[in-house]
């Protein structure tokens, strides 16, 4: 509590929590992939742990966005902080403009990236 000098009456001041910065940070590492249709297509995801440690086996996955909600996850291993999947062996029109996630559970928390969308490049 502070006391109002003025008035002489008790101000609740609220304590504040420090905010505290995320152990993991997880972002796409393009936020469109070109894709050209009959060829693979991958898409890839850096993550950082803070702390310096690996990740445990399994605490990461890449996920199809789908209205809005994660679905299609499949797991993926961090390789030199990266995260890749293929989203398809042979791209075509159907898959332009789906959105993939990278999603990373540590320490009891879930981090969800900002999404990356496949684009369409002329064949």
């Amino acid at each position: 509590y502070s006391v109002n000098e003025c008035v002489g009456e008790p101000v609740i001041v609220p304590e504040t929590e420090p905010e505290v910065e995320p152990e993991v940070e997880v972002s796409p590492q393009k936020t469109s992939v070109s894709c050209t249709v009959g060829k693979p297509c991958k898409v890839k995801f850096s993550v950082t742990v803070k702390s310096g440690e690996k990740l445990p086996k399994r605490s990461a996955s890449i996920c199809e966005l789908y209205n809005g909600k994660t679905a299609y996850c499949k797991p993926a291993k961090p390789k030199k902080g990266v995260l890749s999947r293929t989203a398809t062996k042979k791209f075509s029109i159907i898959y332009f403009g789906r959105a993939y996630v990278a999603v990373v559970k540590y320490k009891g928390e879930e981090y969800v990236s900002a999404k990356t969308v496949l684009q369409r490049v002329a064949s």
